[in-house]
């Protein structure tokens, strides 16, 4: 399975961005890095991991599309 690209690119304008591993059903904050660094860190595992910023949390998301 080909995976996208990574939407966000250094070039958006974030200082920190926070990667995000899904460990079962739940994400984890694995750190928060500038973007390329953060952008590589992902790319290492893309089936696991997100990046996106900081004030977003991936298990916030999953709840309110139930909702």
């Amino acid at each position: 399975m080909q995976h996208k690209p990574i939407a966000i690119t250094p070039r958006d304008g974030f200082d920190l961005l926070a990667v995000w591993e899904k460990d079962g059903k739940r994400w984890y904050l694995l750190q928060l890095a500038r973007p390329q660094s953060a952008i590589a860190l992902a790319q290492e595992n893309p089936h696991t991991r997100l990046v996106f910023p900081t004030s977003i949390d991936p298990n916030c998301l999953s709840k309110q599309s139930r909702q």
